[in-house]
């Protein structure tokens, strides 16, 4: 069964399920919603928890932030000039290849961690164009999608690595 069967299922048996019961039992059954499966919002909370998943969303937002700052940190060094930005992307970039090599699947939560990270960045290193200018969300937009391309790049890179280390021959 595929997952979105699955979640068809769970959604039918949430929607359906409570009132057949409540109508087959009559009114002298009435139960708390929340005594069965958590109710609407349990199950609301168990679809969305096999999507994004708050835990690996912070490990995601940590690892792509620290990547983000190191590679900045290297043309503070003087070491490479003028390419700050590159490096924070392959910063972003590393980090969701890191989380790819240790087979964590989190490409939902590196897609929103990796956009945070590289569109805040970005509108805070433009910040003065982009708000005299008017551009503070195209600026933004541009930052986030280049941070969430790199971090999903990033992560599908390590998986497939990862596959083709632990894969049979």
């Amino acid at each position: 069964m595929s997952q979105t069967d699955e979640l068809l299922q769970d959604l039918e048996d949430d929607v359906v399920g409570d009132d057949l019961s409540d109508a087959e039992h009559g009114a002298e059954s009435e139960r708390p919603r929340t005594s069965r499966s958590g109710g609407r919002l349990g199950g609301l909370r168990r679809r969305v928890g096999r999507v994004f998943s708050p835990r690996r969303f912070l490990l995601a937002f940590v690892l792509a932030l620290g990547g983000f700052l190191l590679g900045n940190a290297v043309p503070l060094l003087g070491a490479v000039p003028l390419v700050g930005g590159f490096l924070g992307l392959l910063g972003i970039f590393v980090a969701g290849f890191l989380l790819g090599v240790l087979g964590r699947r989190a490409y939902v939560e590196l897609l929103v961690a990796g956009a945070a990270t590289a569109g805040v960045a970005l509108l805070v290193d433009q910040f003065a164009i982009s708000v005299l200018a008017g551009l503070a969300l195209p600026v933004a937009a541009v930052g986030a999608t280049a941070g969430a391309v790199a971090a999903v790049l990033g992560h599908y890179f390590g998986r497939d690595l990862r596959d083709g280390l632990t894969r049979s021959l």
